[in-house]
């Protein structure tokens, strides 16, 4: 099977964590007595191949294990959700469904499967 090179991108990436043991309020002693929190100051964008998914859905795509770390771009989380909106505004649920034909034209044109690896698969 080929496999070239097409890009999606995605990753998030933690620094810190805590807990704090002082909270004695009712929600946090019913949940073992520790109050937990979650940051985040930076994030990474990478852009990961796409190869042949294994769903039970006609033509599925997913993110292969290899990116091109050139290609990593990180920034600060409060900066990039500042600026995140000008340029790609946030899709609804209906715009993030990828139609059967589209995935099949992706996994041909920019991955360089054939029509024969892509029916093996499914």
């Amino acid at each position: 099977m080929a496999r070239d090179s097409c890009n999606l991108k995605s990753s998030f990436k933690s620094v810190s964590s805590s807990s704090d043991e002082s909270d004695t309020s009712d929600h946090s002693k019913r949940n073992g007595g520790l109050r937990r929190n979650v940051s985040f100051s930076s994030l990474e964008i990478r852009s990961y191949n796409i190869t042949l998914g294994d769903a039970p859905t006609p033509n599925a795509i997913s993110l292969d294990w290899e990116y091109d770390p050139s290609a990593t771009e990180e920034h600060q989380v409060d900066h990039y959700e500042h600026h995140r909106n000008e340029n790609a505004p946030r899709r609804n649920k209906q715009e993030m469904i990828m139609p059967p034909s589209h995935r099949r034209d992706l996994l041909m044109s920019d991955a360089g499967f054939s029509m024969r690896d892509i029916q093996r698969a499914t």
